[in-house]
């Protein structure tokens, strides 16, 4: 008596059953892929990650453009108080917008700044930190935060020495800070920093050790404080 064959009786499973062991191997192959794969994708996004805000803003730019301008006069805060700026007289920055350029006496850190830290503004300067409370801009009053790569923009900060001077020249006003103290610090030592602090303040910080490329778990911070520069009338 003839045996007959499964797959005579039931034809669809030449079908169905390859195209299911295709999809099984497709699925090790790509989960392999991407344990393996993922590391470097990470390193890859810091170098070509160009994501911000939809429509970000040159302020520096548009400052250049007014003051080349002969038939306009730039736009300047209240005459009647040179180290005040109404709030209302500025636009505050957002993610993604150049608002000002930043300088170590000493070093050869001169690049752009950013409002915020997403890669696409450490690709092409130092960025502000504005995730969280506490956290500013020059002239408010509070602890600011500017990061920058250890590998490009801030490279030569480690040549940064007490009393250097950190000059940040913005679209409102030009602010200059003192560095009294660095040190390496891990990246969840919080305590590493103060966002209660009532009076002006900044910190520099970039991945330690300088010659390090990618991830690390310490940061190199820069303390410095306010020296001078227009500050920001929040109620005005």
């Amino acid at each position: 008596m003839e045996q007959k064959s499964f797959f005579r009786e039931h034809w669809g499973a030449c079908i169905v059953v390859p195209i299911v062991f295709s999809v099984l191997a497709l699925g090790i192959l790509g989960a392999l892929s991407y344990a393996f794969l993922s590391p470097y994708t990470q390193l890859v996004q810091i170098f070509m990650d160009e994501s911000a805000n939809e429509e970000p803003r040159d302020f520096m730019a548009e400052l250049e453009e007014l003051e080349m301008d002969k038939q306009s006069e730039p736009v300047k805060p209240e005459e009647s108080d040179e180290n005040t700026i109404p709030l209302s007289s500025i636009t505050y920055p957002k993610a993604g917008d150049r608002y000002g350029t930043i300088t170590v006496s000493g070093t050869a850190v001169n690049c752009p700044l950013y409002y915020g830290n997403a890669h696409s503004s450490l690709n092409r300067g130092a960025g502000t930190f504005n995730g969280a409370s506490g956290a500013g801009i020059p002239g408010q009053g509070y602890t600011i935060f500017i990061m920058g790569h250890n590998h490009t923009f801030f490279s030569d900060l480690k040549h940064a020495e007490v009393g250097s001077e950190v000059t940040i020249k913005t679209y409102y006003g030009t602010y200059v800070y003192k560095i009294r103290e660095m040190k390496p610090v891990h990246y969840e030592d919080t305590s590493a920093y103060d966002l209660t602090r009532t009076e002006e303040s900044l910190i520099l910080y970039t991945c330690y050790p300088f010659e390090e490329l990618g991830f690390t778990p310490y940061r190199y911070l820069v303390y410095c404080d306010y020296v001078s520069g227009p500050k920001i009338d929040p109620t005005r």
